[in-house]
């Protein structure tokens, strides 16, 4: 048992070692900051994580679920950080080879437009910054507008999206047909 910190040029971790195997830690509290040029991009909490190491395959698990938001690194005003989106699931999981985690079970993606993406699963890439599935969504959007959808892309900041085999009722403003 003990306090383990560690830290790269993408990531501060801060947590706590509950316990340590050979191809096993576990941690409590977990706060991972992703930082651009010394901009806040990305902060995932949670209040467990295991990271199993092994032969080809690391991976950081969330089994109790996490919160990630994701800020503006674009953003001028350095003295706080701009919240674009945030995203919540019950279970997570990292493939820390492929910078991919795959959220499932009630995940829930908001951005600052007042859009609500509710989910089964859902991958955020992180080396292209985008979300994404092939599973059912229901996007509620402001003025009781809500899009059902199989099939999702987005940026990370949920910003910019894309739906396939959409269903809903939605306005559409400045529509001309020829």
């Amino acid at each position: 048992m003990g306090i383990l910190w560690a830290c790269d040029s993408t990531a501060n971790f801060e947590r706590t070692v509950i316990q340590e195997t050979q191809a096993e830690e576990q941690a409590k509290n977990i706060v991972m900051e992703y930082l651009d040029s010394a901009r806040l991009k990305v902060r995932l909490t949670a209040p467990s994580m295991i990271r199993k190491e092994g032969a080809g395959s690391n991976a950081n698990i969330f089994e109790d679920g996490i919160q990630v938001t994701f800020f503006d690194p674009t953003h001028r005003n350095r003295s706080r950080d701009l919240k674009e989106s945030w995203l919540t699931a019950q279970w997570a999981e990292q493939d820390i080879q492929s910078k991919r985690f795959v959220v499932r079970d009630q995940v829930t993606l908001y951005n600052i437009y007042g859009d609500t993406l509710m989910t089964t699963e859902l991958i955020w890439d992180e080396k292209i910054s985008e979300v994404y599935t092939n599973k059912f969504v229901k996007i509620k959007r402001p003025e009781n507008e809500v899009i059902y959808s199989h099939g999702f892309r987005a940026n990370q900041n949920f910003t910019i999206f894309e739906v396939n085999a959409v269903e809903g009722n939605w306005k559409i403003q400045d529509l001309t047909i020829k």
